[in-house]
């Protein structure tokens, strides 16, 4: 099992505080981390600071599914380990070049999508979730 918790052993349950308590975000209470097979690259989403507000930087939505496909795909479930590591790499992008940003973005999509599958997200749900965050990354280089 790729996934780890802040102790390095196996993933076994991932913690999480809601935010506030009738919202839909969300704090890590304790981080996670992705070993990516056949690369060794380590992704980690670090535990959230619970004693601060749930403010951007310090929450996640999990899989960021809009409401109106709710029905369809939830937001945790299976993906919730791949899309914490996911959120929190696309959180660290913010102050990086533009060309740093874009490789790295690409890197942690290709890392969602080997996660989604080693949680054993369903085939074709694990290509259409990597297919929007990919498709949101260019969106976002097109801008």
């Amino acid at each position: 099992m790729p996934f780890y918790d802040d102790e390095g052993r196996p993933l076994e349950r991932i913690e999480l505080s809601q935010r506030p308590a009738d919202s839909r975000f969300f704090q890590l209470v304790r981080g996670v981390r992705y070993r990516e097979p056949g690369t060794g690259l380590e992704w980690v989403a670090p535990a959230h600071d619970v004693a601060a507000p749930a403010l951007p930087g310090n929450r996640t939505d999990l899989a960021s599914v809009p409401p109106v496909f709710w029905s369809f795909l939830a937001s945790y479930g299976r993906q919730s380990a791949p899309a914490l590591v996911h959120d929190a790499v696309e959180s660290r992008l913010a102050g990086l070049p533009a060309g740093e940003a874009i490789a790295l973005r690409r890197a942690a999509d290709r890392a969602f999508r080997l996660g989604l599958r080693e949680q054993k997200v369903p085939l074709l749900r694990a290509w259409l979730m990597w297919g929007v965050v990919s498709v949101g990354r260019w969106w976002r280089v097109r801008r």
